[in-house]
């Protein structure tokens, strides 16, 4: 391997989060990685948005890192999505 692949090859191949494919409506996402692979879905519908997710955990570090995104990730999204709507409410 040339200097030039090995520093190329030190860059990440994919970005954190990907878009995988959207609609008028709906937005999928998601990533995989060593540790646990995730998909999430935004959809909107009238009057209200609604978000899911999977996750699909491979071994104990994706187990570690998901039992503390488990507690804050319900919380967070709650808050920007109430900001969100308070923005666009405007």
């Amino acid at each position: 391997m040339s200097k030039l692949d090995s520093s190329v090859s030190a860059i990440p191949a994919k970005p954190a989060t990907l878009s995988r494919a959207s609609t008028a409506d709906e937005v999928l996402y998601g990533s995989d990685d060593s540790h646990l692979d995730f998909r999430g879905s935004v959809l909107v519908e009238p009057g209200r948005v609604v978000l899911s997710t999977v996750v699909q955990i491979h071994n104990a570090r994706g187990r570690a890192y998901f039992g503390i995104v488990r507690l804050v990730h319900p919380r967070l999204v709650r808050m920007m999505l109430t900001h969100a709507a308070r923005k666009l409410s405007r």
